[in-house]
This record gives structure tokens, sequence and C-alpha cells, in this order.
């Protein structure tokens, strides 16, 4: 679905409490706020996060300086085993999702 098709559907919502369920970070985030700050505040994630995953899935991209970068990478094929019979078996080459700390991210964390 489409970013301006999803807010679209949001048109309906009356109250903050009306959000979809992947607000709730937004929601325990902003609960010391007023109503209709909860939210804008919501609407930017759901939207941030909708951009996000638009353009990583398209191949993309994404750097939020100071944060990050979210980008897909490429999975080979390679040689595993079921856990249950113990026996080799191929695992397909598949794309994956992947995230790189910025350097400020970094340096906030390990000091």
């Amino acid at each position: 679905m489409g970013i301006v098709k999803y807010l679209q559907s949001l048109q309906h919502l009356k109250s903050f409490n009306d959000l979809p369920q992947e607000c709730e970070q937004m929601r325990l985030l902003c609960d010391g706020g007023t109503s209709v700050i909860k939210l804008l505040g919501s609407l930017l994630y759901v939207v941030l996060v909708s951009i996000v995953i638009e353009a990583v899935a398209n191949g993309d991209k994404v750097t939020l300086i100071g944060f990050g970068s979210f980008e897909r990478r490429e999975r080979s094929e390679r040689e595993g085993h079921n856990p249950k019979t113990n026996e080799p078996m191929t695992i397909p080459a598949t794309k994956v999702p992947a995230f790189s700390a910025g350097k400020q991210f970094r340096e906030k964390v390990a000091p």
C-alpha cells in the first residue's frame, strides 16, 4: 500500500487510540503530550517507516544522517542442515534488510 493511500485510510480516526497497532512505540514515547501532538507524531512515525520499507524493498539505500543506513543485501545460496534430522540441505539465495549504525550513533553507544 502506498503512503498516500495509507494516510487516506487513516482519515476516519477520531482519536489517538484509534491508530493502528504499529504505532504502539510512538504511543509509549508520547504518553505525556496532547492528543493532537500524539496523533501527528504517530503519523510521522508511520510515514517514515513506510518510506524506509518501500525504498529498501525497491533496492534503494536510505541514510538518516547521524543515525544510520538501511539497505537491502543479497545472501548467496549456502549449505546448511535440517535441525530435526541433521541431514544436509541447500538454503536458497535471498534478499534481507540490513542496518548499519552511523558514526554519531556508534560513538554514543560505545564512547
